[in-house]
């Protein structure tokens, strides 16, 4: 005959230092635990007892907590009787003990989350998303975390809590977008029909531009730098020349076709046709490579090891030149600053950069990338 006990589960500390009280239900020498969706201190628990001390609702919660003893018991000698509690696997039981169908069970948001990331096709995107599901496990070590505990005073807390580590708005914005991308597919899967966002705005700031001026780009072009230095200034203009390409596109880049450097963009996926200029391939020449299309990339693991000496180096030359922040971005943003004070219409910038907020006008519109050159 299998028996039930209530335990309060140590295990593990949820942020506001309580632990959850279980029913732990025995049989054949092996325990299964069901939680009981109540969350109590340390001291607040006997364990003699087991029921619940020291607080002002304390008879509230023991009263609740027999109940479902009571209930799980009376389901245990109701199956005992009936011959079937021997037959029946661990899921099986817990589902007659609370009534509630794995079909029925509130989704656990942490098991969705890897389902949702392990479907991100951009290796770098899937890596924000898992380092915002590690922040949920950091906040909350709660196991049965499910979207319905995920309350506008959930989403407070945890911002508050990002707070601690992260200063600025716009790095915990990014953790409040994934989490609600990720509500939203739920959604859309039919699985939830909570939506804590509704009561909950997500903070932005603006940031700082970081264009640079006409002069500034002229300094950066003629600065005296070490040897090893001057590449990364080439690889800033050419970056500049080709439309503020990403680095891990150039570092993707084959050849040249027809005066045009072609190539789909990592990030968005889109296709880009970028005429090039006499300055730009002045610089392709001066780094052909027979490893890849340009030599930057030739020792190098990954792109990302490139991006990450570009921008220490930018900043130390940006610092000399009296240039805050200077980073390799700042080409993408220059190009499109500069295309504005020569009265090139947004329109036009929108194109060249590959931004487009109507896919339906993109069928219809045959563009004329004459502008954009």
């Amino acid at each position: 005959m299998a028996k039930i006990s209530l335990r309060l589960d140590t295990r593990r500390r949820k942020n506001d230092s309580t632990y959850p009280v279980k029913i732990a239900v025995h049989r054949s020498g092996k325990t299964i635990y069901i939680p009981t969706n109540i969350s109590i201190k340390l001291d607040e628990w006997n364990k003699d007892r087991q029921e619940v001390v020291k607080r002002q609702d304390k008879r509230t919660l023991n009263v609740v907590l027999q109940d479902k003893v009571s209930s799980m018991q009376a389901t245990l000698i109701r199956l005992q009787n009936d011959g079937k509690l021997r037959s029946l696997t661990d899921k099986q039981l817990i589902e007659e003990l609370t009534g509630v169908s794995d079909q029925d069970r509130p989704h656990l948001i942490k098991d969705y989350f890897v389902q949702f990331v392990s479907t991100i096709p951009n290796p770098r995107t899937r890596q924000i998303y898992e380092v915002t599901l590690k922040k949920i496990c950091e906040f909350d070590s709660s196991k049965e975390l499910t979207f319905e505990s995920v309350t506008p005073s959930w989403l407070r807390a945890f911002e508050l809590f990002l707070a601690q580590k992260a200063p600025k708005i716009n790095a915990r914005s990014i953790h409040m977008r994934n989490i609600r991308a990720v509500f939203n597919a739920a959604l859309d899967d039919e699985l939830i029909a909570c939506y804590p966002f509704r009561r909950f705005k997500i903070k932005s700031q603006q940031t700082a531009k970081r264009a640079l001026t006409r002069e500034q780009l002229l300094a950066l072009m003629s600065a005296e730098v070490e040897e090893f230095q001057r590449k990364y200034i080439d690889m800033f203009f050419l970056g500049f020349y080709l439309i503020g390409i990403n680095v891990v596109d150039m570092a993707r880049l084959t050849g040249i076709t027809n005066g045009r450097i072609e190539y789909e963009r990592a990030k968005t996926h889109k296709l880009y046709s970028i005429k090039v200029e006499p300055e730009a391939q002045q610089i392709i020449d001066k780094y052909k490579s027979e490893k890849r299309f340009l030599s930057f990339f030739d020792n190098a693991k990954n792109y990302r090891a490139i991006a990450n000496r570009q921008n220490y180096n930018l900043k130390l030359i940006g610092n000399k030149l009296g240039i805050d922040n200077l980073t390799y971005y700042c080409c993408r943003h220059s190009w499109a600053t500069i295309a504005a004070e020569l009265d090139i219409t947004d329109e036009v910038i929108a194109m060249a950069l590959g931004h487009s907020n109507s896919s339906v006008t993109e069928v219809y519109i045959r563009r004329n990338r004459d502008k954009v050159d």
